[in-house]
């Protein structure tokens, strides 16, 4: 049996201020261990969901301000990141993404850290990461700034998710920090689809291919033979002639998501500590630019340097105030395979023990 792991929780009123939200993040972080990711000089990525459009349940700059603020003071160099989007979209580039986060309130005044983005300016700039015990992915790539952090800061908000189920910490580290081809790995896993209707044969995608997969003539075209399925072209086309489809296995598809949360695990060591932020608990994850209303009050903020624990926690807790299995009934599918996955290829413990602050 699994060595129950430690998991630090504060209740919180519901719909309370970003300011109350954001005290309460940073004395619990502080209680669960922030001080252990600081230190002279290390580079402290913050992992955050800035929002997509209109979406207003994402958390606010107000935490980022307060976690960046303690991370300085403990003589560390904190940064917002995250990376491109797979679907086109306020967030598929660089540009876009930080113009997002500035409309939003995430600029550098207000958190008091720049935005550095993890993955490059098209999302392509990546490290590839061997992931011991994995059954899908057993090379995961990972924006390249993961490869130069000295420890990570993850902040998630706990939703609904359209292929998952259940969106929090796991789902936030593996999405969020995987590059584009990353991201069409996990949902998809074979080859690119090439639209000639809109190829220009710019030659950027051949230029890009690890593997020289693509010839260019008239058109691109992709020898599959050849095809590693690794998802660069698609980063790099600038035309969207390049896509996938989204067919994945739902339970495949959790399981994928773990191994690619343990790939940042193996890259950046222990030296990562998770909060859940489960406030305005919505049916969709805060891609969706669209206006969501909760489907249950306000629960509290969780933080573990265990990220199967927190996501364990964070459901218990969430069905438990529901009084009923509300996490499977909102995502209509089970997570069983997410932690049974998780836990089997030494991620974390579904065991936990909650410390209540």
């Amino acid at each position: 049996m699994n060595t129950p792991s430690k998991v630090w929780f504060t209740p919180l009123k519901d719909k309370q201020s970003s300011e109350t939200t954001a005290l309460a993040a940073l004395k619990l972080a502080e209680a669960a261990g922030l001080k252990a990711l600081a230190g002279h000089g290390r580079l402290v990525g913050i992992l955050q969901h800035v929002g997509e459009g209109r979406n207003i349940g994402h958390i606010k700059p107000a935490i980022t301000r307060a976690l960046a603020a303690k991370l300085t003071a403990l003589k560390a160099k904190p940064f917002l990141t995250g990376s491109a989007t797979l679907y086109k979209g306020r967030r598929s580039n660089a540009v876009d993404h930080m113009m997002q986060a500035y409309e939003h309130g995430f600029t550098p005044e207000a958190i008091g850290c720049p935005i550095i983005m993890s993955d490059g300016l098209r999302g392509g700039d990546r490290i590839a990461v061997k992931v011991p015990r994995a059954k899908h992915c057993r090379t995961a790539y990972l924006g390249s700034a993961v490869g130069m952090m000295d420890s990570l800061l993850v902040v998630s908000h706990p939703t609904g998710h359209i292929a998952a189920g259940f969106g929090a910490t796991i789902k936030n580290v593996s999405m969020g920090l995987a590059d584009r081809g990353g991201k069409m790995a996990m949902h998809f896993g074979g080859h690119p689809i090439f639209n000639a209707a809109k190829c220009t044969a710019c030659g950027r995608c051949a230029q890009w291919c690890p593997v020289d997969a693509i010839v260019i003539g008239k058109k691109a075209t992709l020898t599959q033979a050849k095809c590693i399925g690794c998802g660069q072209c698609l980063s790099m086309c600038a035309f969207d002639a390049i896509g996938f489809e989204w067919g994945t296995n739902s339970e495949v598809f959790q399981e994928r998501l773990v191994e690619y949360c343990a790939a940042v695990k193996e890259r950046i060591g222990e030296r990562i500590l998770y909060l859940n932020i489960c406030q305005q608990f919505t049916p969709e994850c805060d891609c969706f630019d669209l206006l969501q209303k909760p489907v249950c009050p306000d629960i509290g903020i969780l933080a573990s340097y265990d990220p199967v624990a927190i996501d364990k926690a964070t459901i218990d807790l969430l069905n438990q105030a529901a009084g009923r299995d509300l996490v499977q009934e909102i995502g209509k599918r089970g997570y069983e395979a997410l932690f049974a996955h998780a836990e089997k290829i030494g991620l974390g413990s579904r065991a936990y023990q909650l410390k209540t602050i």
